[in-house]
């Protein structure tokens, strides 16, 4: 009597309780990932320069530092884009890998009791 009180525990918290504390620890890791690449910073300065560097202006009118700040902060936009866009691709891949690696686990998880019952059975 002991072990089928034990066997309907087991099942109840692995079936409720055990699967949305699961759950929850799968949506929690996500919420991380996603502050973790500062998702929302990263596209909302997606087409700023690197590390804010940029040419300042002098005074007066120089058509050879026009064109030199002009393509010098060209570059550091392209490499401020460049860098943001790898850092939201690594992001991506890091939430994809959480969401099949989580999925692989919840059903291993719901897969388990099922397991030890055949393992009594036999």
């Amino acid at each position: 009597m002991y072990l089928g009180a034990a066997l309907t525990d087991i099942l109840f918290w692995t079936y409720g309780k055990g699967s949305n504390e699961f759950l929850l620890l799968w949506l929690n890791i996500h919420w991380f990932l996603y502050h973790f690449f500062s998702v929302p910073q990263m596209l909302g300065s997606l087409f700023s320069p690197l590390k804010r560097l940029k040419d300042g202006r002098s005074r007066g009118f120089d058509p050879q530092k026009a064109v030199e700040s002009l393509i010098l902060n060209l570059v550091m936009r392209i490499t401020g884009f460049l860098v943001r866009i790898t850092l939201l691709l690594a992001a991506l891949a890091a939430e994809i890998g959480a969401a099949l690696i989580g999925a692989v686990f919840f059903a291993l998880f719901l897969l388990w009791p099922l397991h030890i019952q055949l393992k009594w059975q036999k």
